[in-house]
């Protein structure tokens, strides 16, 4: 597509029993995934982001995933384990979209002031 698509405008087609949602994710995986591969990356796509190709989405889809992984993670007592190349696109991939992002950029706006900061906090070796 290469004008806005709304999120309300896209069927989900979510089962009524909420124990189907597992296999209805894992298709919904399938689906994605055959689309990227079949996709040209370089081909110009509308997104919410600063790179406006299909190469996005893929990109963008996999962060997400990573986070809502890492905050299951920590929400079972867990350690999230993230490769540093990852966590490195993932933090370049939120500073290249932030001005993009009107409901954080404008808060990440205010840093300004004395003391204040935006920071990225790595665990220590071998703990995370």
């Amino acid at each position: 597509m290469t004008e806005r698509v709304w999120s309300r405008d896209v069927p989900l087609d979510l089962p009524r029993d909420t124990a189907a949602y597992p296999a209805w994710l894992a298709e919904s995986v399938t689906l994605s995934l055959r689309a990227f591969r079949a996709a040209d990356p370089a081909t110009p796509n509308w997104t919410h982001g600063a790179d406006q190709h299909v190469r996005f989405f893929p990109r963008r889809l996999l962060v997400e995933s990573v986070v809502h992984l890492a905050d299951a993670e920590l929400a079972l007592g867990g350690v999230p384990r993230i490769a540093a190349g990852i966590a490195a696109d993932g933090i370049e991939e939120f500073l290249e979209n932030l001005p993009h992002y009107s409901w954080i950029a404008e808060p990440v706006s205010r840093l300004r002031r004395d003391g204040e900061r935006l920071a990225f906090d790595l665990p220590e070796a071998g703990t995370g």
